[in-house]
This record gives C-alpha cells, sequence and structure tokens, in this order.
C-alpha cells in the first residue's frame, strides 16, 4: 500500500477526501427537482400525511398507501417539522443515511482488523498505528468508487437508509459473535430496517444468521440470544401494523403483507425479470470498481481466504441474498444496494492481503474503464438526431449532446491522469482514489447536466404551478389518462386531492380537462407541456360547459 500512503501522506487526508466527494455529491442532488414518479410519488405521500396532520397511515391521493413502510415518511415529515416543508431536506436525510453507512462499514472493518496482515502488507515507513486507519480508508473508498451506490445516495428512495441499518445489524451481529455483546443495537437496527422497508431487511442477514457457527466464537447461547433480539425487533413493525388494523381494518394488514411481502413473489409481481436479471445489471451496479481487473485480483484473494471468520461472514452475506433475490419475482437494480457494503468489504479484505509481488495490474487494461462511459456518451450525440425518436421521446433534447461532451471529457481526464507516468505496471490501491473520483466525477456530471437536458419534462413544478393556480380559483382538476401516483402533488402542495372525477363535479363548476398524447402535438402551445416521454395537454371549460 505504498502508493496509497504517497498519495494520502496521511490516512486522515484521505478520510477528508472521501467525505468530500460524498458530501459534494449529496450536495449536488439538492439543487435539481424530485424526478417521477418514484421521487413525487413518495414525496407525495409525505405531504398529504404533513398537511392532513395524520401522521400515523401513509396516504397517496387519499387512499391508503400499502407499498412502503412508514419509517422514511416519519423522518421526512420530522425535518418538515423542524425546518419547514422544501424539497432539499428528504435528500439531504438520504445522504446523511449514505454517510452513516460508511461510517459503520469502517467500524466493521476495524473489528474485523483488516489491516492485521503480514508486515509486507503496510506501506513502507508507514507506522503501525496506521494500520488500521489505511484499512478503513481502503473500504470505504472503495464504496465510493461505486457510482451506482453514489448516485442513489443522492436520490429519494428507501434502499440506502435500508442499507444503512443492514450495515448496523451485521456489525452487531459481528460484535456479538464475538464477543456476546451487541443485542440491543442487533434489536434496534432489525427495528428500524423493518419499519423502513419490510422484509427485505432480513434478506442480507439470513445467512448470516443461518451460518453463525461458521464464523462466530460464540456458543449455541449466544446464538439463541441473536433470535430473541431480532424476534424483538419486529415488535415497532407489528404494533403499527395492530394501529393500521384499528385505523383502516385487516384488510389494510393483507395488503400491506401483499405489496411488501408476498406479492413481490408472484411472477405477476410490480418489475418482475427472469431469474438471471440482476447477473445482468451487476457489471452496470459495479462500474467503475469492476471494471478494474485489479478489483478482480483484490476479490480472488479474498475468497482465496475462505476459511477466516471475516471472510465467511462477508460471503454468507451475499451469496444466500443474491441467490433470494434472484429467486423473487420483483427486481430493480437498487434491491443490491444493501450487499454492495459486503462486496466492497471482500474487496479491502483481499486487497490487503494481495501479497506483495502481486499487488500490480497491466496499465493496458485501463481502457476496461472507460468503455460504459464513451458507449453511453455515444449514445447521448445520436440519439436527440433519430426522428423516430424526436417525436416519440419528449425529454430527448439535444442538449444531451452536452452530457455526452462531458462523458468524453471525464474519461479522457481519467486516462490522462491514470497515465501521466506511463507505468506498465499499476499498484492495486494507487487505482482506488482514481476509479473513486471518476465515480464522482459521473455523478456530478448527472446531477448537474441531466435537469436542465431533460427540462421541462422531469420537472414537476411546470405543471405543478399551474395546477395550484386553477385549483386555487376553484376549478375542478379532472385527469382522463392512466394513473399518475401523485406525480404533481408535492411540486402544487395541494391539500386535496389532485384531481376529480367528472361524475363528482358539481353543475356551473369551471373544469379543467388534462389528458397524455403520446406522440408530439402538432403546435406544443400553452395548452401542452412535455411530461417524462409523453406530452400532457389540457383544456379549460367555462361554468356550463361539459369536457368532451
Amino acid at each position: 500500500m505504498k502508493e496509497l500512503f504517497v498519495v494520502f501522506r496521511s490516512p486522515w487526508r484521505a478520510h477528508a477526501l472521501w467525505l468530500a466527494l460524498c458530501l459534494a455529491s449529496i450536495l449536488t442532488a439538492t439543487w435539481r427537482h424530485p424526478v417521477p414518479l418514484d421521487e413525487t410519488r413518495y414525496l407525495a405521500v409525505a405531504w398529504e400525511m404533513y398537511s392532513s396532520g395524520d401522521w400515523g397511515i401513509p396516504r397517496l391521493d387519499g387512499a391508503f398507501y400499502a407499498q412502503k413502510p412508514p419509517l422514511l415518511f416519519w423522518l421526512i415529515l420530522l425535518g418538515w417539522w423542524f425546518f419547514g416543508v422544501n424539497a432539499a431536506w428528504p435528500f439531504l436525510l438520504e445522504g446523511g443515511f449514505a454517510l452513516g453507512t460508511g461510517v459503520v462499514l469502517a467500524r466493521l472493518l476495524q473489528d474485523w482488523r483488516v489491516a492485521h496482515s503480514p508486515p509486507q502488507c503496510l506501506p513502507d515507513g508507514a507506522p503501525a498505528a496506521w494500520a488500521v486507519p489505511f484499512a478503513v480508508v481502503t473500504g470505504v473508498a472503495l464504496l465510493v468508487a461505486c457510482s451506482f451506490w453514489l448516485g442513489m445516495a443522492t436520490t429519494l428512495y428507501f434502499d440506502v437508509p435500508l442499507t444503512f441499518f443492514v450495515v448496523w445489524a451485521a456489525w452487531a451481529l459481528w460484535r456479538m459473535g464475538q464477543t456476546g455483546q451487541g443485542a440491543v443495537r442487533f434489536a434496534a437496527a432489525v427495528a428500524l430496517g423493518v419499519l423502513m422497508k419490510g422484509p427485505l431487511m432480513a434478506i442480507p442477514l439470513v445467512g448470516v444468521v443461518l451460518g453463525w457457527p461458521a464464523w462466530a466464537q460464540q456458543g449455541r447461547r449466544v446464538w439463541a440470544r441473536v433470535f430473541l433480539a431480532g424476534a424483538l425487533g419486529l415488535l415497532p413493525a407489528l404494533l403499527w401494523l395492530a394501529y393500521l388494523a384499528n385505523r383502516e381494518g385487516a384488510s389494510a394488514v393483507q395488503e400491506v403483507l401483499a405489496a411488501q411481502g408476498l406479492g413481490r413473489l408472484e411472477e405477476g409481481a410490480d418489475h418482475a425479470a427472469p431469474w438471471w436479471w440482476y447477473l445482468a445489471v451487476l457489471p452496470l451496479v459495479l462500474w467503475p470498481l469492476a471494471w478494474w481487473p485489479g478489483t478482480w485480483t483484490a476479490w480472488r484473494r479474498g475468497v482465496a481466504l475462505w476459511r477466516e471468520p471475516p471472510v465467511r461472514f462477508i460471503l454468507l452475506a451475499v451469496v444466500p441474498a443474491f441467490v433470494l433475490l434472484s429467486l423473487i419475482a420483483g427486481k430493480r437494480p437498487q434491491y443490491l444496494l444493501p450487499l454492495l457494503p459486503f462486496v466492497v468489504a471482500l474487496a479491502a479484505y483481499g486487497c490487503w492481503h494481495v501479497p506483495a509481488g502481486a499487488r500490480t495490474v497491466s496499465a493496458r487494461w485501463r481502457w476496461l474503464v472507460v468503455v460504459p462511459l464513451l458507449a453511453l456518451a455515444l449514445v447521448c450525440l445520436v440519439a436527440p438526431w433519430v426522428p423516430r425518436w424526436q417525436h416519440d421521446v419528449a425529454w430527448l433534447t439535444p442538449r444531451w449532446m452536452l452530457f455526452g461532451l462531458g462523458l468524453i471529457l471525464i474519461a479522457g481526464g481519467y486516462l490522462g491522469w491514470a497515465w501521466r507516468q506511463a507505468m506498465t505496471l499499476v499498484p492495486l490501491a494507487q487505482e482506488i482514489p482514481r476509479l473513486a473520483s471518476l465515480a464522482a466525477a459521473t455523478v456530478w456530471l448527472a446531477q448537474a447536466l441531466l435537469p436542465w437536458a431533460t427540462d421541462p419534462a422531469w420537472d414537476p413544478s411546470a405543471l405543478g404551478s399551474r395546477l395550484r393556480q386553477w385549483q386555487a380559483a376553484g376549478y375542478a382538476l379532472i385527469w382522463q389518462g392512466p394513473r399518475h401516483h401523485g406525480a404533481w402533488t408535492f411540486a402544487a402542495r395541494l391539500e386535496a386531492p389532485l384531481f376529480s372525477p367528472a361524475a363528482e363535479v358539481p353543475e356551473g363548476t369551471p373544469t379543467v380537462t388534462l389528458w397524455l398524447e403520446k406522440r408530439r402535438p402538432e403546435a406544443v402551445d400553452d395548452s401542452c407541456l412535455a411530461w417524462r416521454s409523453d406530452w400532457v395537454c389540457w383544456r379549460i371549460f367555462a361554468p356550463g360547459t361539459k369536457p368532451d
């Protein structure tokens, strides 16, 4: 690790660099608008809970929202209660969970004593006291080197907070397995994780708990305490379900169990995909980390040490969870997020145990890292000029060319930085800051340019401001189209369901009828706006007239 030592001179400078990369990426998220449909839907649910004063039951357009547990909504509401309603707080909250995940992962790495390896694995001339800090830096830096993780840390989803609670629970489990202590922390992590995303909290922990004898030093008595602590951790979720049944009836509880549990197993589940789907998306989820051959060297070395308890712990967390996720019908890339800290921990463990003579990789393989960037840049440069897409895709504008040029500059900057010394053999550790910087630069570029490149197609405020004015003026809003998922509720700050069915409009009430057009209207004027891949059009009817 001499190269990492030379770059940073001090492990605390390295800590500061990774913290700066994460903070800058998180802050860029506050510059943009919420993206439909997921982010706008979650904000709509939180806004309806806030505006109605009913914090106990999530609702969307006045109906009970069963798709997600309430914890993230409660945290958003708590911030709004302190700081006022704003769109920045939920994104800063997500970023806080991302930073917290890095902190807990660092503690887990420290407990594993990754740096307690043979003397030749330490940087030349580095004090022995630097061993653990450098090991921690290596693990956290590898997590930052996953652009998907860094990008998801700047979005409003449930998966980054879930990952924090999973890593926290794993740390508590490791402590219980080695010292017998940590049951309270494990129960708290399980309780909050289940309230964050339901049964998905258990998937990364099943293999670790069932495989207890393979890695833990404590015996069956402590193992039994793990199950007891897990059962106690389920109590808050059960209490909330009891409260829900009292308020909404037993059918609401059944709806929750179907939406967050059993319903995901069926072939007709939302986002259903074949079993091999995650294998296909893994290269993108792990870019640029997995595209650098040195990472595979570290992973191979880590797996070769499978007899060591930390490696067994990691493999039991990743392999069974990946199999379970592949068997579940509903699949989305972010469902893999709770596994990423363990994947990078394996790379860190292997990196610190690679023999001194095998810590270099040929520099000619660097071009592999930028292949996805250059391919995406080519698409961005060509796609806006495809005639069919110009008419069918509302968000595809010539501004995407600037994003493509930015990706080319980032790729060129990485190659120029990496090749300036013209080395034929590249030390593994020396590439870590480059990969992390490459991931961060790509996320920054996307956060800065994509909202502008797609404007106004992905901006809910463009139509939201009109909807608020119309409803304040007494117009009944009639939606004639597919389900809108509360896309404009938060942007318009509406305190009543957004759209009124035509049958409920009182006689003589002025109305605004809105609908979707799949192709670009002949004249996009003040009565149409680009919305995602389509166009939203509207028509205003004076009192005494009826919509068509």
